[in-house]
């Protein structure tokens, strides 16, 4: 498989009155051709904000300082807004966190779906791009396509209208597929039911899937490949079945120990210590520092580097050092 999105040392800051937080720090990873990539961690640790930056999405008072993201060898951010607009909603497309105000309440929402269909291919019939509308109802699972694409948001249940970004998102057939959390605030069923659609429809479409997660267990179930993040920088990457037998970085020993299971005899969840820090001005020690059982001396004196361990396991760890 060939490389399609190569995202090289990516910086966000955002500039405030308490000083520059650090969103998206020095970040790099790569997304090959009909892969599904995982990018997992606590909130407020830049998922988000690293998918906004490859939209070039980043809401004021964010700014990219630097880095490359690279689609299919051209670099998005040395492009103008006008070719910009034609890579969105074309080539990249999104399913943002929350459907509930992802969706214009004033406009139906076959009309939405319309809109971005149009905007790439305004040489097409209005007729022809409703019916293709219709046909993408039905193929997400939308009953009585026909009727509803004439409703408007509020007339949607929560997991319909995540169902009408998802046919939104593959209207145009994209290459790349960003879902940012897809099954927030669904329900268990509806959950496994969108995810089932998403892995259908990047084999029928031979999508690459770009999926921000904090839940492993779809990470488990749908990934090839996986990336932790804390802090705004990646922690730990390798694939899928790696990272869950043997994870290297405390962190992701520690997310994995949060996870209930079975075969574990105990009485309580093992919860990691303390909370996510402020990223104000950067970081001079290890990001992770002082919620780690095992750190030491030099963990507080510099950042560890990402150090690639096994051929496709990377962690930034001074342990491994």
């Amino acid at each position: 498989m060939g490389t399609l999105l190569e995202v090289r040392n990516l910086k966000t800051y955002f500039h405030t009155r308490k000083g520059i937080i650090h969103a998206v720090d020095d970040v790099s990873f790569t997304i090959k051709e009909g892969e599904v990539f995982g990018l997992v961690g606590e909130s407020g640790c830049g998922k988000s904000m690293t998918a906004l930056s490859i939209l070039r999405l980043v809401p004021f008072p964010g700014k990219i300082v630097g880095g490359e993201i690279l689609f299919r060898g051209k670099d998005l951010l040395k492009m103008d807004e006008e070719e910009i607009r034609k890579i969105r909603g074309r080539k990249i497309s999104m399913i943002f966190q929350d459907p509930n105000t992802s969706l214009n309440p004033v406009f139906k929402v076959g009309d939405q779906v319309d809109e971005i269909q149009y905007i790439h291919f305004p040489q097409k019939a209005l007729k022809e791009i409703k019916e293709n509308t219709i046909r993408l109802f039905k193929k997400v699972g939308i009953a009585k396509a026909r009727i509803r694409r004439d409703e408007y948001p509020h007339e949607f249940s929560g997991g319909m209208k995540q169902r009408t970004m998802v046919s939104m998102s593959i209207a145009n057939i994209p290459d790349l597929l960003i879902a940012d959390e897809p099954t927030t605030a669904l329900d268990v069923t509806v959950q496994a039911r969108l995810i089932r659609l998403l892995l259908k429809l990047k084999e029928e479409y031979n999508l690459s899937i770009l999926l921000i997660t904090h839940n492993l267990g779809l990470v488990a179930e749908t990934c090839d490949r996986v990336a932790v993040m804390y802090s705004g920088k990646i922690i730990e990457e390798s694939d899928v079945y790696e990272l869950f037998d043997n994870p290297l970085h405390p962190y992701t020993k520690g997310l994995l120990n949060c996870i209930p299971r079975v075969d574990r005899d105990i009485d309580y969840l093992q919860a990691i210590k303390g909370y996510v820090p402020e990223n104000y001005g950067g970081w001079n020690k290890c990001m992770f520092f002082d919620r780690c059982d095992f750190a030491f001396d030099r963990c507080k004196l510099s950042v560890p580097n990402l150090k690639r361990i096994r051929k496709d396991h990377k962690v930034r760890c001074f342990i491994y050092e």
